[in-house]
Parts: C-alpha cells; structure tokens; sequence
C-alpha cells in the first residue's frame, strides 16, 4: 500500500511539474524595431484569463530632435486575445482578437508646431511561441480603421487636418512568460 501510495504522489508531482512549466500565466514583451528606429520603444504585458483568452495591454514613447525639428509621442492600448489549437497551456499558439489603441503627439520645428491625437481599432491575427525556459516569440498582422486628427500650425510636415481610413499593421516581439 505505501509503494502505491508513494508511486501515486510521484505521478502527480511529474504532473504538477510539467503542468508548472508549460501555464505561463504572465508575459512581457518589446518590439525589435525600437533597436532599428531610435528613440522609439514598444513594450507589452499580456495577462492569461482562461486557458485560450489573455488581455493584452500595450505603451509606447517616441521622441527625437533632428537639427531644429523636435518630436514626441506617447500611446497605449489594450487587445483582447482568443488562442486557438491544440496548445498546451495558456499564451501559447495562434491568436486572434481585437485591439484598441490611443496616441497624441506633438512637433516642433522652428516657430511651427503641431499636434495629433489618433485612433487605431483592429483586428489581429497571429502566432506566439514560447519555449521551456518562458523566452517567448511573437509575430502578428492586423487590418482595421486608422484616425488621426492633425492640429497644425504652419509646420509642412502635416498637410492635412484629418486622416481616416483602413489600413493595414505588423509586428514582431520577443519577451519573456512566467
């Protein structure tokens, strides 16, 4: 009866064990492409809800001077996921699921300036990796409604006072779960 009981206490440890290391329940997460356009930085946190559904909540900063033309920008935003396939664990496989987004900036060049404030609502679609150690990879599209309203005060930069329209977006991310 002890070896019974000790080889049942053994199964289900191995089961906890394994169980640990694939439901990662939190992520974190930055855009590659901040290394590529200086002054800019993406970064994520993504929060599994169920086993298939995870809330994703997104920031970013832009900013840089270039000669007598200033700029800064701030957004954020949330996405909502729904993972699909046979993935173990959550934040695992594909996804797919709406997201919003808010931005404003602002730039300066000499005695011109303006302002825009936007907003992106999208659909997107895409595949997540990550491996027994939490490192984690992230490639996603998206399509939806692009609005940017523009505030302009003599800068040529900006010729129009509104943008609306479908449009498309990528990405890629690495990060970590756990």
């Amino acid at each position: 009866m002890k070896k019974i009981i000790l080889l049942g206490l053994i199964a289900i440890s191995v089961h906890c064990q394994a169980q640990k290391m694939t439901d990662k329940k939190n992520a974190v997460k930055f855009d590659p492409a901040g290394f590529i356009i200086p002054e800019t930085g993406l970064v994520f946190y993504e929060r599994a809800l169920h086993n298939r559904q995870s809330v994703l909540i997104k920031a970013s900063y832009s900013g840089y001077k270039r000669g007598s033309y200033k700029y800064s920008g701030v957004s954020g935003g949330a996405e909502y996921r729904f993972y699909f396939g046979n993935n173990t664990g959550a934040l695992k496989g594909f996804h797919a699921g709406p997201s919003l987004a808010f931005g404003s900036g602002k730039s300066k060049s000499g005695a011109s300036s303006s302002t825009y404030s936007d907003v992106v609502a999208l659909v997107i679609a895409g595949k997540q990796w990550i491996w027994e150690k939490g490192f984690l990879l992230n490639i996603h599209a998206g399509a939806g409604y692009f609005s940017y309203k523009y505030k302009d005060n003599g800068n040529p930069l900006f010729g129009k006072d509104n943008v609306n329209g479908l449009g498309l977006d990528f990405g890629v991310c690495i990060g970590y779960a756990f």
